[in-house]
């Protein structure tokens, strides 16, 4: 029952995307991972980026960060870190859908980039979820997508059923 309300919350709260290719930024390596295989076994697929959007993405990131999807932005990512980033990542003519996962061991950096995410407008072309973690209810409150639990991602998850509406609504 709880699926089905979270489904039926985010059915009628988010654009749909038109597939299930997903992009996914993160500011830690193993959590991007981890995003990834949950996004996998949801059966949603992570594309590369274009090279439009690694460019786009070069000038806001350290050397060290990685690029291919999941984007990781690695632990000194701000606020405006991800305001610079999401915005391409969007746009992307590759992707579907944005999940930006978010581990904060310094949790004052939270709310900035809660509203960095929150601050990117809804499209209609891209659904964008965002997660931080268990009891970190900012997240659901400002951008208004599940975040993520102690045992799994509904994030993902919604990301999912919306993927799956989208593509059953492009075929008629």
């Amino acid at each position: 029952l709880e699926e089905l309300v979270d489904a039926a919350a985010v059915l009628s709260s988010q654009p749909l995307p038109r597939g299930p290719r997903v992009g996914v930024i993160t500011n830690a390596g193993g959590l991007g991972i981890l995003c990834a295989d949950a996004c996998e076994s949801y059966g949603l697929e992570l594309p590369p980026l274009s090279e439009e959007t690694l460019r786009a993405l070069e000038p806001h990131v350290p050397g060290e960060a990685s690029l291919a999807n999941p984007v990781d932005l690695l632990g000194s990512a701000t606020g405006e870190t991800y305001r610079a980033v999401l915005g391409p990542v969007l746009a992307d003519p590759n992707l579907d859908a944005v999940i930006a996962t978010i581990d904060l061991p310094d949790r004052g950096h939270l709310g900035a980039v809660a509203a960095a995410l929150a601050a990117q407008p809804c499209t209609g072309q891209h659904a964008h979820a965002f997660f931080l973690g268990g009891q970190h209810n900012v997240a659901h409150q400002i951008v208004g997508l599940n975040p993520a639990d102690h045992m799994g991602m509904p994030c993902v998850r919604d990301i999912s059923h919306l993927s799956h509406v989208g593509v059953f609504k492009a075929l008629k």
